[in-house]
């Protein structure tokens, strides 16, 4: 049994830079006033490699999607900017 790794070992526990998962992520996005313009930002996070699941609600001005990593919060709220929007975090 020695050298054998249990799951409840403290010393497995997850390090600060390992991935712990998909986080869902909800903007806010201004500028939207149409299914065009709820399409362009669904189809901008679309594109980001790294973001899954995207939805966008029109009427509640919100993207709601999962991320694999903080840095694409940031990616993302800069892409939907360029798109002519203004996208920022809850």
């Amino acid at each position: 049994m020695q050298g054998m790794k249990r799951p409840w070992d403290i010393s497995q526990q997850l390090s600060e830079g390992d991935k712990m998962g998909p986080q869902k992520i909800i903007l806010n996005v201004d500028g939207m006033s149409c299914g065009h313009c709820s399409g362009m930002v669904q189809r901008t996070l679309e594109g980001i490699s790294g973001i899954s699941n995207v939805s966008v609600d029109l009427n509640g001005k919100k993207a709601i999607f999962e991320a694999d990593g903080q840095d694409l919060i940031a990616k993302a709220v800069k892409e939907i900017n360029e798109a002519g929007y203004k996208a920022s975090e809850l």
